[in-house]
């Protein structure tokens, strides 16, 4: 993968931010300054390593790559900040194969990876994932400062993916005080109305390739515990992840949006193909333009294996070049 470092000598292009939502009732607006003050309120920490091979890591679960030299790139050709919201618990080396295909589709672009936890759902409130996407919000705005008309591609994977983009979008609205910047989005295998069971076969998903004699106490606690939760989340009526995710995807109040298309498959056993399709016609009641691409016979979160690449990086392509065709 392309290096990334020599030109992050400037610590304000990865930088931290602690910037409370709002000062003293003066709501913080995202022009030039606003972004600087945002970055300059930050402080800088690097880790001793990061999964991702050229990147800077911002938080335990924000990664920024910038490219090494830029080449020449105009916004009607090439977005210049993508962001991957990852699947949840996402090994590092799947999630670099897109980054590797941004790399070579766009190599003028810098991409910025949020990561997804199981935590995200059962135990994370909602302050705390806000709290965690600021440093993504920064480099956002960095971004912004760089490049006065930069284009932004989002792309989404499964539930994981889609509660960090809604939380994304809630967090940004509160600390600059107007919606995220308009973009067009990816939905790869997602959103889904999880039930308890496809709910519970993902978070087994870290554990499939163990021995079944190590598995088995692995699956009754955790069965116990997210039965515990799942229950205590509808009686207590607590806010249901699942149903967040699923509005906020097609709020029109907070998702300023240029076209999205949706990937999915008709054999996915996390996502339903009807959940994604029924989220479809959802968005488009709502005024979003929305394309649907359903591949035959691939898993979830797989949809570019099995000699599909070229199909997905195609769609991927021809989403930016309509959703620019649009704006202008």
């Amino acid at each position: 993968m392309p290096g990334g470092a020599s030109n992050f000598n400037n610590h304000s292009s990865y930088l931290r931010p602690a910037l409370p939502a709002r000062c003293e009732g003066v709501t913080i607006v995202p022009t030039p300054t606003t972004c600087a003050l945002i970055l300059r309120s930050s402080h800088f920490t690097m880790p001793e390593k990061t999964p991702f091979l050229g990147m800077h890591q911002l938080d335990t679960c924000v990664h920024l790559y910038k490219p090494a030299t830029q080449s020449p790139r105009t916004r009607q050709t090439a977005p210049g900040l993508i962001i991957l919201c990852t699947w949840m618990l996402a090994n590092p080396a799947h999630i670099t194969k897109y980054v590797r295909g941004y790399q070579a589709l766009y190599p003028a672009a810098s991409i910025l990876i949020i990561q997804s936890s199981s935590l995200d759902f059962i135990y994370r409130g909602r302050k705390a994932l806000e709290r965690c996407l600021q440093p993504a919000i920064a480099a956002v705005c960095s971004t912004s400062l760089q490049t006065s008309n930069p284009g932004i591609l989002l792309h989404v994977f499964s539930n994981g993916g889609s509660l960090r983009a809604v939380t994304l979008f809630r967090s940004y609205l509160k600390t600059t005080g107007h919606p995220f910047p308009v973009h067009c989005t990816v939905l790869d295998s997602c959103p889904g109305r999880a039930t308890f069971h496809v709910a519970f076969r993902v978070l087994l998903l870290p554990w499939q390739s163990q021995p079944f004699y190590k598995r088995l106490p692995v699956v009754a606690m955790l069965y116990v515990a997210f039965g515990l939760w799942w229950t205590l989340m509808f009686a207590l009526r607590m806010e249901n992840p699942f149903e967040t995710l699923w509005q906020g995807l097609s709020n029109p109040e907070e998702v300023k949006e240029t076209k999205r298309v949706y990937i999915y498959s008709d054999v996915d056993d996390m996502v339903p193909r009807n959940d994604i399709e029924d989220h479809g016609v959802e968005a488009r009641q709502k005024g979003f333009d929305v394309e649907m691409e359903n591949f035959v016979g691939t898993g979830h979160v797989a949809h570019m294996k099995l000699g599909n690449g070229e199909r997905y990086w195609g769609i991927v392509d021809e989403l930016w070049k309509q959703s620019m065709r649009m704006e202008g």
